[in-house]
C-alpha cells in the first residue's frame, strides 16, 4: 500500500512540537471497515503486565496485515532520523483503543516512553490511527517532548493503591506549569483534532498526551516503534517486530498466540480474510 510522502517541512513539524498529524494515510474507507471489524475482537484486552496484551500482531490477523503490509512503519521511519548501518526499529508494541459510548470526560496525562527510555539518540515514536471517526479523541500539549524530565519533577504524583512508586501528572499542575513557563517551555499550544477514519497521528514517546472518552463508539491503534542498536535478538520473535530493515517474511514467521477471553470463550487469531488480500494487492501498486 502506498505511503503518504512526507518531506523536510513535516519532519521539522514532528521535531519541534513532537507531534505531526497525517490526513488520509488509509484513505480506502471500505479497508478501514474491514480493519473495525477485525480489531474489535480485541478492542477490550485488559491493559496488564501480561507482555502477550499489547502485541496484537499475535493473535489478530488484521493488525498483522496492517502492520505488515500497510503504510504504518514506513510513515513512521519518515519521519525518525535514518537509522545507521549497525541500528535497527522495532515495533515492540501496538495497543487497541476501543470505547463504546459513555459520558465525555478526559483520561490523565501521560507519555507513551518511560522517562528517560527514548532520547533523542534513540527515540521512540508512537502512530495513533484512527480506525473509525475519533473526532477530538486525543490531545497533545506541543513542545513538551523536549521537556518531559521538568514536568516530572512539578507535576507527578504518586498513584495510591498502585505499583510501587507509578505516577500519573496531574492535570491542574499541567495547565499551571504551562500558562506559567510557555515562553521558556514552549508548553502553550495544544492539539485535539476532530480525525476521521484512516487519519494517524505521529508523536515521540515523550509528548505529553491524554485521550477523551465520548458519547460515541470508537476504535483505534496505537503502535509504538524505537530506534536500537543492532542486537543478537532473533528476528521473528513474539517480543517486537523487526520493521526496519523490513522483510515480510519477518512478519510470516512470528508465531501465532491464541487467548482465553475473561468470560473462558476463545479468543483465536482473527481471520486475515479480505483484508490481507486488499493490502497485499495494493501493496503492489
Amino acid at each position: 500500500m502506498p505511503h503518504p510522502i512526507l518531506d523536510e517541512t513535516h519532519k521539522r513539524t514532528f521535531e519541534n512540537d513532537g507531534v505531526l498529524l497525517v490526513h488520509n494515510l488509509i484513505p480506502d474507507q471500505v479497508l478501514m471497515k474491514d480493519l473495525e471489524y477485525l480489531l474489535r475482537e480485541h478492542g477490550r484486552m485488559p491493559f496488564e503486565d501480561a507482555e502477550t496484551n499489547q502485541k496484537p500482531w499475535l493473535y489478530n490477523g488484521g493488525v498483522r496485515a496492517l502492520c505488515r503490509d500497510g503504510p504504518v512503519a514506513k510513515t513512521v521511519l519518515s519521519v525518525m532520523r535514518s537509522p545507521l548501518d549497525d541500528e535497527v526499529v522495532m515495533m515492540e508494541e501496538a495497543p487497541i483503543w476501543e470505547f463504546g459510548p459513555g459520558p465525555h470526560f478526559a483520561h490523565s496525562w501521560h507519555a507513551d516512553s518511560r522517562q528517560g527510555h527514548s532520547t533523542a539518540e534513540f527515540p521512540l515514536v508512537s502512530l495513533w490511527l484512527a480506525v473509525t471517526d475519533a473526532p477530538y479523541a486525543i490531545e497533545f500539549i506541543l513542545g513538551s517532548h523536549k521537556v518531559r524530565e521538568e514536568v516530572e519533577t512539578f507535576c507527578a504524583r504518586v498513584v495510591p493503591g498502585e505499583k510501587k512508586n507509578f505516577t500519573e501528572l496531574d492535570a491542574n499542575c499541567i495547565d499551571r506549569l504551562g500558562g506559567r513557563l510557555s515562553q521558556p517551555m514552549n508548553m502553550s499550544r495544544r492539539l485535539r483534532a476532530n480525525l476521521k477514519a484512516g487519519d494517524a497521528v505521529i508523536f515521540h514517546g515523550e509528548t505529553l498526551h491524554r485521550g477523551w472518552r465520548s458519547r460515541n463508539r470508537r476504535v483505534a491503534i496505537s503502535p509504538r516503534f524505537q530506534l536500537h542498536h543492532r542486537s543478537p535478538m532473533p528476528a521473528c520473535t513474539w517480543k517486537a517486530v523487526l520493521v526496519h530493515p523490513f522483510s515480510a517474511e519477518t512478519f510470516d514467521c512470528i508465531p501465532w498466540q491464541v487467548f482465553a477471553a475473561r468470560d473462558n470463550s476463545p479468543w483465536l487469531p482473527v481471520s486475515v480474510g479480505r483484508l490481507l488480500g486488499k493490502m497485499w494487492s495494493l501493496a503492489k501498486v
